[in-house]
């Protein structure tokens, strides 16, 4: 990335202080690619994840960096589609214990997430309450009523 002063933000508050002349960037997408490249020397950071983290649990060179952000999955909700059924949106929602998939699955520090919003992301200025955690359905993990639903919305589509 070139990071001459002409392409350098205009309006940055410290525009004079920044030296960079050049920066690589390179996009790895295998988190065990990425770990390989950091202990060559290759890259300065890696992001790890699966079971990649796993197995870094010890290493000295791990390093856990809180963001906020989400992974959510995009239904398909189109008229005639099948998870259009309401039913069936909330037995997957049930169905997925994200506390397991945060330690046991992705196993890089992430914290479960409930709702759009990251948890300490934002505040009510009003009364101090993280968004996320205000926004958080009161049930979040219930496989038993999740077959219930599932059952339920295939029922409603004859299936």
């Amino acid at each position: 990335m070139d990071c001459r002063q002409e392409s350098i933000n205009p309006y940055y508050y410290a525009k004079s202080a920044v030296k960079l002349q050049k920066l690589n960037y390179q996009v790895v997408k295998d988190s065990n690619t990425a770990h390989q490249l950091f202990q060559q020397g290759s890259l300065d950071d890696a992001v790890v994840s699966g079971t990649t983290a796993q197995g870094l649990q010890n290493n000295k060179n791990l390093y856990y960096i809180y963001r906020s952000g989400n992974n959510f999955v995009n239904l398909n909700m189109a008229k005639g589609a099948v998870l259009a059924n309401k039913q069936l949106r909330q037995a997957l929602y049930l169905a997925v214990n994200r506390t397991q998939l945060s330690k046991k699955v992705l196993a890089n520090g992430s914290k479960p997430s409930y709702t759009f919003s990251a948890p300490n992301a934002a505040k009510d200025p009003a009364s101090g309450t993280d968004f996320a955690t205000a926004a958080q359905p009161k049930e979040t993990y219930n496989v038993a009523k999740a077959k219930k639903l599932w059952q339920a919305g295939l029922k409603q589509l004859s299936k």
